[in-house]
């Protein structure tokens, strides 16, 4: 049963992919003339890489702490 719950990274990549596609919605819904993208969809853009970045550091500190844990 735990299978189906997404570890910490994993759940943040997903909230980063739903944020990606809430960008793509306002894109389409909000673009301005000369081709300017929608600065909520830019948010959630910007959303979406924090979540990447927070999914990555704690993969490494997952990796760290198992790597220190095995050489005590």
């Amino acid at each position: 049963m735990t299978d189906l719950m997404p570890t910490g990274p994993q759940a943040l990549r997903n909230l980063a992919d739903t944020y990606e596609q809430q960008a793509r919605v306002y894109d389409l819904r909000l673009w301005r003339s000369r081709g300017e993208r929608s600065t909520v969809a830019e948010a959630f853009r910007h959303a979406a890489s924090i979540a990447r970045q927070q999914a990555a550091k704690l993969e490494r500190l997952a990796k760290q702490l198992g790597e220190d844990g095995r050489g005590s």
